[in-house]
């Protein structure tokens, strides 16, 4: 027998919804590595450069920057557009400025970047990235984009995959007719829908899986032409998962045009405040989002970079995730959506580098 996302499950749907269950609650924080002494830190300087200027690295810079002031670090970020070219700019005024770090914040792919990370390599420049390795990747120098890096910090990028379908295995007891919406030419994204696609082979058969690819260049807060002819193509799909929260305006855009408003839910990943937001409208076909702690994920970044700057080796650093949908988006607060992780991680953080008050 099938099951609704309240009801019982066998098989493979059962594994689903408790998957999701387990997803719904509050994630525990661990320590990653022994404790820093922050004394070593005052005074040093991590520049920082973002893979583009989305919401999402707006909160992201933000705690990051409460982060680094709890231990007298100084940032210093390149703000950007995303393009290959921009994050070469970036990298060469990096190097002239001559800080203790730098750090690819969120992705910027350094397989794009190769000579300069090359060039900061010479310059006796450290070099560490976030959020382009998932947590099934190898470490530096083995992982992808990893030759000229000195540590990442990785993100559950499959199983964000994973648990955005299981949401939707779940709620279709099983029948689940998606669209994936994917991006091309990012580790993170690619890591994403391999561990969808695992997650519906294994978990429902019966479920229909169609994926559009789209570059960065093709994110938009309109209509988005591929995703409007997939659903103009295929009356039956009744749910969408633009694998990030950024593509959820050009998501609902392409619904709007193709006529198909109603009777689709979107489910997404990242737990912007935009995309949170949109969880908690009644009105809206936003049903699920896949959430990374935004404060959190900044102080594990934090963390990395000030072992680096430490002289201490890297650590196995990460953030967890947890699904917020119509039935617990009330305990992720209001604007700006950052409550529903707790506040172990923060407290303890501050007291192994030294700095609880």
């Amino acid at each position: 027998t099938g099951a609704s996302s309240s009801g019982a499950a066998s098989g493979g749907t059962a594994a689903a919804t408790k998957a999701v269950a387990a997803a719904r609650g509050v994630p525990t924080w661990t320590a990653p590595g022994p404790p820093i002494d922050a004394n070593k830190l005052k005074g040093k300087t991590i520049f920082v450069i973002p893979i583009s200027e989305s919401t999402y690295e707006t909160q992201l810079e933000a705690a990051e920057k409460k982060a680094a002031d709890l231990v007298g670090v100084t940032l210093k970020f390149y703000p950007n557009q995303g393009a290959v070219a921009d994050w070469v700019k970036g990298m060469n005024a990096a190097i002239a400025a001559k800080p203790d770090l730098i750090f690819l914040e969120s992705s910027p792919d350094p397989r794009q970047l190769s000579p300069q990370l090359q060039a900061a390599k010479a310059a006796g420049i450290p070099v560490y990235s976030s959020h382009e390795n998932d947590i099934s990747d190898s470490n530096p120098p083995s992982c992808v984009g990893c030759t000229n890096l000195d540590a990442v910090v990785k993100a559950p990028f499959s199983e964000g995959g994973k648990l955005a379908a299981d949401w939707a295995i779940n709620d279709s007891a099983g029948k689940a007719d998606v669209l994936i919406v994917a991006l091309q030419g990012l580790n993170a994204a690619d890591a994403m829908l391999k561990g969808a696609k695992d997650e519906y082979a294994t978990n429902c058969p019966k479920c229909k899986v169609k994926v559009v690819k789209l570059a960065l260049t093709d994110i938009s807060n309109g209509a988005i032409t591929a995703v409007s002819t997939a659903l103009s193509q295929d009356p039956s799909i009744k749910y969408i998962n633009p694998q990030f929260d950024l593509l959820i305006p050009g998501t609902l855009a392409s619904m709007q045009v193709s006529n198909r408003s109603s009777g689709i839910k979107v489910l997404s990943y990242n737990g912007t405040t935009p995309g949170l937001a949109e969880v908690a409208n009644s009105k809206s076909a936003v049903a699920a989002d896949v959430a990374e702690p935004v404060e959190w994920t900044a102080y594990a970044n934090m963390d990395q970079g000030f072992r680096l700057l430490a002289g201490m080796a890297p650590v196995a650093e990460s953030n967890p995730l947890r699904i917020f949908d119509k039935t617990n988006i009330a305990e992720a607060g209001g604007t700006p959506y950052q409550q529903g992780f707790g506040t172990a991680y923060a407290t303890g953080w501050a007291t192994l580098w030294g700095v609880a008050s």
